[in-house]
């Protein structure tokens, strides 16, 4: 009879424990609404998990590589057949309503040069070099990172 008192407890002892990893790995990605970046924050590239690439040039202008098109885009002429594009174009300081902050970043690709896609590029976490991710994409999971070498 004392086993079930016993089990009780070390179910909701593991259950505690699982509910506070998950708490803590997701917090790591939620938005710091209130930070304020600065171009030392963004500038440099950034690599994507699967494969993208963003570079933030210090004079505004920005290098996208194979980053995931917005399906909202005017026009998806130059996307590759996994939806992926490589462009130039440029970016500025913003904040999306609701998310944390980031950077607003304005493309064409195909006849729509110079910009006719504009994308938001969100951070995460807790310091501004951890993470990056592109809001029109973020149920893909792509994250972007520095590369070690220029952190």
């Amino acid at each position: 009879m004392k086993r079930k008192p016993v089990m009780f407890f070390l179910l909701g002892l593991f259950v505690f424990i699982g509910g506070a990893a998950v708490v803590s790995i997701r917090e790591s990605e939620v938005p710091d609404r209130e930070r304020t970046l600065k171009n030392s924050d963004v500038v440099g590239i950034w690599e994507g998990s699967k494969g993208g690439r963003i570079e933030l040039k210090e004079d505004g202008k920005v290098v996208l590589s194979k980053i995931r098109h917005d399906p909202l885009c005017a026009s998806s002429a130059g996307a590759d057949s996994l939806g992926k594009v490589s462009a130039e174009g440029v970016w500025q300081f913003g904040r999306y309503p609701d998310e944390g902050p980031g950077v607003r970043i304005e493309y064409g690709v195909g006849d729509s040069q110079p910009a006719a896609c504009t994308i938001w590029a969100v951070w995460i976490g807790k310091t501004p070099e951890e993470l990056v991710y592109l809001l029109h994409d973020d149920a893909n999971g792509e994250r972007f990172k520095r590369p070690l070498s220029q952190g």
